[in-house]
This record gives structure tokens, sequence and C-alpha cells, in this order.
């Protein structure tokens, strides 16, 4: 399939697309959703002691785009899509259909598993921005009811808070995770014998430890290896606020 992307089956590929990404997106919003509501009043619930409400915000959308958003919807993906492409090969496996595709000339792989794959990996990216927004639309909510944070002063921290590096971060790990998933899956559905049916509930089980583990080692690598634009823009906002420093030192040392 990837040597010959002629052959590829991209009206099986937009099927497995349909059933993967677009019915989820009712589900992974309201999931979302929740997450971000919680989120936004556990900040302020704890935040209010310090007087520190403005930075619910700038916590909330850190946490949804670059860890929770994507973690959140490739789970909710793994247990959805991971375990019926199990349950779907497992059956086949065991009605010989894939025997039968063999005898006709045909790959499995190229035929059963790789619309799957190519599916969850354009899926998934899209799938977490839609969960990303849901999940900030909910935090907006809890700050204008329980926060008393009109939307406005929302809308402005957000965008603040909010950068293309973080949106960037979160939108790599997805279709990372999302081959993990389905090659689990797959690979699940493989083991079994003919006679034994696969076990769609060993899906999730076995392709979730991978997934916060690559989220939590590219956080690590992001945050030690940043992009040399923001340390740089770093550095001279320190410099100018240093520079700045020392020219009013003479004002204030003739107001004392």
């Amino acid at each position: 399939g990837l040597r010959h992307p002629a052959r590829l089956r991209l009206r099986s590929a937009v099927h497995h697309l349909d059933r993967t990404g677009l019915r989820a997106v009712p589900i992974i919003a309201l999931m979302c959703f929740l997450i971000g509501c919680i989120l936004a009043q556990q900040g302020f619930f704890h935040f209010q002691r310090f007087g520190a409400t403005d930075y619910v915000v700038d916590l909330v959308t850190i946490l949804v785009l670059r860890e929770i958003g994507v973690l959140l919807v490739t789970i909710m993906v793994a247990g959805r899509s991971g375990s019926a492409y199990t349950a779907e090969i497992g059956s086949m496996k065991m009605r010989e259909e894939i025997d039968a595709l063999r005898t006709m000339g045909l790959d499995p792989i190229e035929y059963l598993i790789l619309p799957r794959i190519l599916a969850l990996i354009v899926a998934a990216p899209l799938l977490t921005v839609s969960g990303n927004a849901a999940a900030l639309y909910g935090a907006g909510v809890v700050a204008w009811i329980y926060g008393d944070m009109s939307p406005a002063v929302y809308i402005e921290r957000l965008h603040e808070a909010a950068s293309h590096i973080d949106l960037e971060v979160g939108l790599i790990k997805a279709p990372v995770m999302a081959f993990v998933i389905g090659a689990v899956a797959a690979r699940l559905a493989g083991r079994r014998s003919p006679a034994v049916p696969a076990r769609p509930s060993l899906s999730l089980p076995v392709a979730l430890p991978p997934l916060p583990t690559g989220p939590a080692w590219s956080s690590v690598t992001v945050a030690t290896c940043r992009p040399r634009a923001v340390r740089r823009r770093r550095a001279s906002l320190r410099l100018g606020a240093s520079s700045s420093a020392e020219t009013d030192w003479p004002a204030r040392s003739r107001a004392l």
C-alpha cells in the first residue's frame, strides 16, 4: 500500500474515517466539554484563595492543548475504534475470510488493516481539535458562571495564554498515538487462532500504557529543547525588564 499508493483502498479508508472520526465527534465533544468544566471549576476553587483566578485560564489552556485534550481523545478512540477493529478483524479470521483473501491473491494487511490505520491517523488530529475546542468552551462557561469572568475577558486571557507551539505539540502526538492504537488492535486480532475469537476488551488495556508514556516523553523533550525563537524572545524580555529597572533606579533613589 505504501509502496504502491495507487493500490490503496481510498473508499474503504473514507468509510472507516466516517466511522472513526465523524461519528465519534458528539461523545468526544461531550466528554472534553465536561473535563474542561471540571478543570476550570477546580482551578477557580483553589486559586481564589490566593487571588490568582486570572491564571486559571492559562492553566486550563496549556493543559488542554498540550496534554489532556489529545490524551482523552486517544483513550476514547482506543476504547471505541480499537476494540471495534479487533472484533472485526478477529471475527474475519475466525470465519477464515482472511485466508480467502490470501487465496484470491490479496494482501490482508493492505486490504483490511492499512485503510483502518490510515483512517485513525487522519481522524485523531481532527478529533483532537474538536475536543480541545469543546474543553476550552466548557472552561469558558464555568469561568463565566462560577468565576465571574466575562466572556470577553476570558477570550482575551485565552489569546494571551495560547500559542501555536502548544497546539502543535498536542497535534503532533495524535497521529503517533493513533498508529499505536491501530497497530495494537490489528496485532491482537491476528494473535488468536482461527478457532478462538479475538477478545476486543484486550485492545484498550494493551494500548493504554503506551498512550500516556509517549506524551510524557514528548513533553519533557519539548520542555528541554525549546525553539530558539522562544528562548530569544524570553531573553529579550528579561533584558528589557532589567534595563528598564536600571533606568528607573535613579528616579526611585531620588524619591527615597
